[in-house]
């Protein structure tokens, strides 16, 4: 399963819960302690699903990078932060399928990288060369002010999974439907015009 398709597909579920929220009936609201709940567990999903989005889809076009362009200073730099030094190369010599080697340490490496902030997406494809990904994601929707809607519901991911998205008083922070739908539509906008964006690029 691509990248793009296991973004979709998360946040088809955070979408069903926002669903969910909206079918259930005031008795129902009324008898759920924090019914919003499901509104801020929708975004800490589409989050989720983004970060893991950049993250995947850099090893997707890892090994076709390779063969195609080599071992570019930037590249070689993260491998050998993934673990890829003089003794794992030289014992890959050996290995009928050094490529899946390759593919399997970085993505090790990247299971604890997070992709939230922008700056750090645009650091990990700055590696395949594609310079400024995120704010020509944000051109490439035609939409001003993307990259500030992404990272409102970013923090406001980061308030929910750190702080209980509590205030000053220790109350929960007001959220609705549509705060909720508007960030999880931002984030889909922005990952879905960066897709476009790697194709065109990597053509890969």
């Amino acid at each position: 399963m691509t990248a793009i398709i296991t973004f979709k597909k998360t946040l088809a579920r955070a979408n069903a819960l926002i669903t969910l929220h909206t079918s259930l009936s005031p008795a129902q609201l009324a008898a759920m302690p924090t019914p919003n709940d499901l509104l801020r567990s929708a975004i800490a999903l589409s989050i989720a699903g983004m970060d893991t989005y950049f993250t995947d889809r850099f090893s997707e076009s890892l090994v076709r990078f390779l063969k195609k362009h080599g071992a570019k200073p930037d590249l070689v730099a993260l491998l050998f932060d993934a673990g890829l030094d003089t003794k794992a190369s030289l014992e890959m010599l050996t290995m009928q399928r050094p490529y899946r080697r390759i593919r399997t340490l970085v993505e090790a490496y990247l299971s604890n990288y997070t992709t939230q902030k922008q700056h750090v997406i645009d650091k990990l494809f700055l590696v395949y060369g594609i310079k400024g990904l995120c704010s020509h994601a944000e051109k490439h929707s035609k939409k001003k002010k993307l990259l500030t809607n992404v990272n409102a519901a970013v923090l406001r991911r980061h308030s929910i999974v750190h702080a209980g998205d509590l205030n000053s008083h220790n109350n929960p922070r007001p959220i609705d439907n549509k705060l909720a739908n508007r960030y999880i539509d931002n984030v889909d906008l922005f990952v879905t015009n960066a897709e476009a964006i790697l194709v065109k690029t990597l053509k890969i």
